[in-house]
């Protein structure tokens, strides 16, 4: 049985993930958000370049990110297919 708060952000189920969040899935590839390459991928950015492997994303590549997260639908805690 679900939890009925994330123990990663404390969302309860049914609500989205708080950024960041470890238990947080990719609507693409089904991974953990935090840890995929998938923002490199629909952004067309090279991890490997620096400075990006180096800091990640900047201000302009993560709020163009999060809409593309949003266009594709974000999945809601307890609606995971990770876990």
């Amino acid at each position: 049985m679900a939890e009925k708060t994330c123990y990663g952000c404390g969302v309860e189920a049914g609500k989205f993930h708080e950024p960041g969040c470890l238990r947080e899935e990719c609507p693409f590839c089904h991974g953990q958000l935090v840890s995929c390459d998938c923002c490199y991928e629909h952004l067309k950015l090279d991890p490997e370049q620096e400075p990006t492997y180096s800091h990640g994303l900047n201000e302009e590549q993560q709020k163009e990110w999060d809409k593309i997260l949003r266009e594709k639908g974000l999945i809601p805690y307890g609606s995971e297919t990770m876990y």
